[in-house]
């Protein structure tokens, strides 16, 4: 009989990190190309449907500022949708991880880019 002892402990690991993942410049333009009406009408749609997802989502606006975090972003994080708002994100990143995270961060918004970065979380 085989152990699962490995897959045990490797669940505990990935229980134990935060995945951020961001492609802002498609949901940006995406609901730029839309009537004022209709844009807010995606947006409802698109929070709703991130509050339900079990991964921690967060949008921001084209200069990098945080402006919406969905439930489990705000689980995981420990930080409220207003803590977390404009740069407040970075207060659950561990000081050890700031420098990195923000360099890769700066990258994904000078070049509108998508940013994925896996670390730590207590």
């Amino acid at each position: 009989m085989a152990s699962n002892r490995g897959n045990e402990s490797e669940i505990k690991l990935r229980q134990t990190e935060v995945s951020l993942s961001l492609s802002a410049p498609d949901w940006i333009n995406q609901d730029q190309q839309k009537s004022p009406e209709a844009s807010v009408s995606s947006a409802l749609q698109m929070e709703t449907l991130a509050d339900l997802a079990p991964i921690g989502i967060f949008k921001s606006d084209a200069h990098g500022a945080n402006t919406y975090t969905n439930l489990a972003w705000q689980e995981i994080s420990g930080l409220t949708q207003q803590q977390s708002l404009g740069s407040g994100w970075l207060d659950c990143i561990h000081r050890d991880d700031l420098g990195d995270v923000m360099v890769k961060w700066s990258e994904a918004v000078r070049t509108e880019s998508a940013f994925s970065n896996r670390v730590p979380h207590s």
